[in-house]
């Protein structure tokens, strides 16, 4: 009797206890990374509308020009890795996207 409710507690554990995949998408935290977005969407109409999934954010120090990464969730599998420039005083520019199979690192 013991093994069949250990194997119903394993299988209940996998279900319940594992991260959703299909969860709500988080929100973008920093500023650069929402401005770099907000640029975004003006810049290319395709990227309007999906939700954020990653950024290279936590590499970046203020005062410092940086290449901002930023990758919002398409259709299927797919991503549109958004390239932004940070310069010195922080300004954005958005500088384009790719698609691609993975977000960004």
């Amino acid at each position: 009797m013991g093994l069949p409710r250990l194997m119903l507690a394993a299988s209940l554990s996998t279900v319940f206890f594992i991260p959703n995949a299909f969860a709500a998408p988080h929100a973008p935290s920093a500023p650069v990374v929402k401005q770099c977005i907000e640029a975004a969407h003006q810049g290319a109409e395709q990227t309007q509308g999906l939700p954020f999934e990653h950024s290279n954010v936590v590499r970046y120090h203020e005062g410092t020009p940086y290449r901002l990464r930023v990758s919002l969730r398409g259709d299927g599998n797919g991503y549109y890795n958004v390239t932004c420039h940070v310069d010195k005083k922080g300004g954005v520019t958005y500088q384009g996207f790719e698609l691609g199979g993975q977000p960004v690192e």
